[in-house]
């Protein structure tokens, strides 16, 4: 049953995520891309940038970290959830892309849409 309601929780959050799009001037929707290193995580010392650590001491941003954490260590499962949002546009073609941009060794740089 928990199981479920992480699965449900990060359906969730996954869905939320790519509902945050903007209108370009031909009216299309398109996600910022961001490639701030102030969006990275590092896999070896666990540490999230101290901007994203504020954010997730909120009670309230507990689900965000947890969609985050799995899209990190197991990629294989957002992987294999498909978009419907119109980010394909920035390059997504699954889930994960809306919460990892790129992995570089042990620092991940992550995707500002998955907080919403």
């Amino acid at each position: 049953m928990k199981r479920y309601f992480l699965v449900l929780g990060i359906l969730i959050v996954a869905l939320t995520a790519c509902s945050n799009e903007t209108k370009t001037e031909t009216g299309h929707a398109h996600q910022e891309k961001n490639t701030s290193t102030a969006l990275s995580y590092n896999i070896e010392t666990d540490e999230w940038p101290p901007d994203v650590a504020t954010f997730f001491q909120d009670e309230a941003n507990h689900d965000v970290k947890e969609a985050y954490e799995i899209a990190i260590h197991h990629p294989e499962l957002l992987s294999m959830m498909p978009c419907y949002c119109g980010c394909g546009e920035d390059g997504h073609t699954s889930n994960h892309d809306c919460f990892v941009d790129s992995r570089d060794n042990e620092i991940v740089y992550l995707d500002s849409m998955g907080f919403g």
